[in-house]
């Protein structure tokens, strides 16, 4: 790749990687599609949010994600 040039998996990039620079909030887009492949239909709801086009709605970092998927994991069991 070149200069200022990315790499990736489509369905695993933020739709915002397209035009702008890549942000912390890229990252849990990442991840929210990283469950949703690993989980399938058992994806928790978290990993709906973490795939929002809009950056503002995503949880605002992969601790948020960590806390929230503890918290549904406690009330699974």
């Amino acid at each position: 790749l070149g200069e200022g040039a990315r790499g990736g998996t489509e369905g695993f990039l933020a739709p915002e990687l397209e035009d702008g620079p890549a942000t912390p909030l890229a990252d849990v887009y990442a991840l929210g599609a990283v469950l949703r492949a690993m989980l399938g239909g058992d994806a928790p709801p978290v990993a709906v949010l973490c795939l929002s086009h809009d950056p503002a709605q995503r949880p605002a970092s992969a601790a948020e994600v960590a806390a929230t998927l503890r918290l549904h994991s406690i009330r699974c069991s």
